[in-house]
């Protein structure tokens, strides 16, 4: 019988895509990819592990962040915009930080819970949690599903 994070690696293995992928086409959208990805993400957690990992609250006000700093930079420069746009960037880095943490702990609460044996390498480092956030997120659940075609 299959367990639910095997059907959410399942189902992930269709949309994903490979870091570096992501992060070209994060660059290319001046950084709006995150919110489709995490958007995205959400959904397959929502469905497959039945339990809310992005709250809806915490979702929403870091798209606001991200917009509210998007358009503070797009707009003219000035003395005040430059202190408000670094304090909204580091608030949406720190809500980065809190989903990443959260996306890593349940993963690893549900292969603890589904009894799913991993290697070690695969298990999360949370320094490159805090430096790489959602990168590292992506880098981790595409290393889940080289190791799930693998063990085929």
């Amino acid at each position: 019988m299959m367990t639910n994070f095997e059907k959410f690696i399942i189902e992930y293995k269709e949309s994903k895509i490979t870091t570096v992928s992501y992060i070209l086409f994060y660059i290319l959208s001046i950084g709006l990819f995150h919110l489709y990805w995490l958007g995205h993400v959400r959904a397959h957690f929502r469905k497959y592990l039945k339990k809310e990992v992005i709250t809806s609250r915490l979702f929403f006000f870091f798209i606001a962040a991200e917009g509210l700093g998007l358009w503070i930079v797009l707009m003219e420069e000035g003395y005040v915009l430059d202190y408000i746009s670094s304090i909204v960037v580091i608030i949406a880095w720190i809500i980065q930080i809190i989903i990443s943490f959260n996306i890593s702990k349940e993963i690893s609460i549900k292969l603890n819970e589904e009894e799913i044996k991993l290697p070690q390498q695969t298990s999360f480092n949370s320094l490159w949690i805090i430096l790489f956030t959602f990168f590292y997120i992506n880098y981790k659940l595409n290393q889940f599903l080289e190791l799930e075609e693998k063990t085929k």
